[in-house]
């Protein structure tokens, strides 16, 4: 009785356990709004696939740039770079030639700022510097997987990103006199995604 149950325990593991793992490639363009202009991403994961269940895990790194919008005040004349490190959860609901997905994705946000060289101005001073912080990203996910072999696919996707930016802002008036305060931005961005996937 023993045995049976050893090894059905092992068999009902073995089937949970099941999976396949994919390296992922994606390039992005990030969809113009009132946060930030077009701009372009890139991103590198690898999703593990439980076959015996239609969930998918994926982790990786990705990356965006993009010109602030002219209507943010303090960020206008600014561009943004984020280095994001990421961890998704899917939902595959079926398998095929197509396979719609959808999911979840959390992360951690490095933020760099970059500035056009050109002065912006608020009221008598001008923005003398911003530094943003660090912070962490939220995702809703929606794409498909279209089979082009045996082992490789290629993906269409939309990802919804919010991240809680915070930066720290300093003006300085024409006698060099500093004020410094802290701002927030509700940033969200869509981007549409093209990537590739080689199952191993």
């Amino acid at each position: 009785m023993k045995i049976k149950f050893v090894i059905m325990l092992l068999a009902f593991y073995t089937t949970i356990i099941a999976q396949q793992i994919s390296p992922q490639i994606f390039g992005s363009i990030g969809i113009a709004n009132n946060n930030s202009l077009t701009g372009v991403g890139a991103a590198i994961k690898i999703e593990y696939d439980l076959t015996s269940l239609p969930i998918a895990f994926r982790g990786g790194i990705f990356f965006s740039s993009a010109e602030f919008n002219p209507e943010q005040i303090y960020l206008a004349t600014r561009s943004f770079i984020f280095k994001s490190l990421e961890a998704d959860i899917l939902y595959l609901p079926m398998s095929g030639m197509m396979q719609p997905y959808g999911g979840l994705g959390m992360g951690f946000t490095f933020t760099e700022f970059s500035s056009s060289g050109n002065t912006a101005y608020y009221g008598n001073n001008y923005i003398f510097k911003v530094d943003p912080s660090n912070s962490l990203n939220l995702s809703i996910i929606i794409g498909s997987k279209i089979a082009a072999e045996k082992t490789v696919s290629f993906s269409l996707e939309v990802q919804y990103s919010f991240i809680p930016l915070k930066y720290q802002v300093t003006l300085k008036d024409i006698n060099d006199i500093t004020k410094t305060f802290s701002e927030r931005l509700s940033f969200t961005k869509v981007f549409l995604s093209l990537g590739l996937n080689i199952k191993i």
